[in-house]
């Protein structure tokens, strides 16, 4: 009786490794199997830059980048039908897209070809079939410079627009006719593009645009009062990523260029740092892309390399970890993601292929979520 005993325990001991070991691996698999798919919305291209919901949530805008005959045009701003899964329409060549933007009172939506801006009505590019034109179009403030980046404020009337020269903020005249009120200017990057970004908190009060340099020739974000005008001091960090619903914090990748963190907005001093790495279990390291808050603000997503985080923004403790990395057809990063109005649905963009993915977040628990208990 002893000696069986005795061998129990040891054949226990002995598989315990092997067990833990197997459950690890189990809840490893689980863990990075990516959220229920509710459609996958394939407009043809090299690569998805950027993709947008119209604020009532119909329309998806989606930026990208043309391959094989198309590429004579570089780029294109793709529009979706939600409910339908069809594209309603495209803008490609002189009424391209190197950006986009939705007014937040989504009556308007702003693309560019680089040279000029274009302003679409909503009402009119929302109705699939005929052709339609730009109510106004607004030119770069140096042609030789392409525009980049485009954000709105929340008064829906004011437009900024960034190019590798500087800034301009605009304001329309009449309903066709739109002026340049303010013109920031900023030195060249040293040995490459700027395309610089722009964000714009979701109570009109902060500007913030990237990569921004100091008289001393330093970078970072160059932060604008928007009630004054008045530029701030240059925020240490490599680019703004996200705001808060509340405009209370910014999510910014961090000059190390591997973590993020969530800055107090006005005094600029951080308030958390979340750190991908950790999350994804990789021998290497993984390189932050793009971030999106909900709407609640309870859920913060951020995509890395080939990889989407989703941290509850209480615990800022990851809580779902997919790989949207598929080599074999060429995807390697999720470069863009967008939470939809009502906070149920993440879109998200790869390189490699123009798809957008959406996903069901309408429950966010991973298959076999939590350690395993042991």
């Amino acid at each position: 009786m002893l000696i069986l005993t005795i061998s129990l325990v040891l054949l226990v001991v002995c598989a315990l490794p092997v067990w833990t070991f197997g459950l690890w691996s189990a809840w490893a698999d689980n863990s990075h199997a990516p959220p229920p798919i509710l459609a996958t919305l394939n407009p043809g291209g090299q690569r998805a830059s950027a993709v947008a919901w119209s604020p009532d949530g119909r329309y998806l805008a989606e930026q990208i980048t043309l391959s094989g005959k198309q590429a004579a045009t570089k780029g294109a701003v793709v529009l979706w039908d939600v409910q339908t899964r069809r594209e309603v329409r495209r803008f490609t060549g002189p009424d391209g897209g190197l950006a986009l933007a939705w007014s937040p009172d989504g009556l308007w939506l702003a693309t560019t070809d680089g040279a000029q801006t274009l302003l679409w009505k909503a009402s009119q590019i929302e109705t699939p079939g005929g052709s339609v034109a730009p109510a106004a179009r607004l030119a770069a403030p140096d042609p030789s410079e392409a525009i980049t980046g485009l954000a709105w404020a929340k008064d829906g009337q004011t437009l900024a627009m960034v190019d590798e020269g500087g800034l301009g903020i605009w304001q329309p005249v009449d309903g066709s006719t739109w002026q340049q009120i303010h013109y920031f200017q900023d030195s060249p990057c040293a040995t490459i593009l700027c395309e610089r970004s722009l964000l714009w908190s979701p109570d009109g009060r902060w500007l913030l645009a990237s990569p921004w340099h100091a008289t001393d020739g330093s970078s970072g974000v160059g932060v604008w009062d928007a009630q004054t005008w008045t530029e701030q001091a240059l925020l240490t960090a490599a680019q703004p990523l996200a705001w808060s619903p509340d405009s209370s914090l910014v999510v910014v990748r961090n000059d190390d260029e591997t973590t993020l963190s969530a800055m107090r907005a006005g005094s600029w001093k951080a308030a958390w740092t979340v750190n991908p790495n950790q999350d994804v279990h990789q021998s290497y390291n993984v390189y932050p892309e793009a971030a999106g808050w909900s709407s609640d603000g309870a859920w913060l997503a951020g995509s890395m390399d080939g990889w989407v985080d989703l941290w509850p923004t209480n615990t800022r403790q990851s809580a779902w970890v997919w790989e949207e990395q598929e080599q074999s057809q060429g995807i390697y990063t999720a470069t863009s993601l967008a939470w939809s109005p009502d906070a149920q649905t993440l879109a998200v963009t790869t390189d490699g292929q123009a798809e957008v993915t959406l996903y069901d977040l309408s429950n966010p628990s991973p298959p076999g979520a939590g350690l395993p208990e042991l």
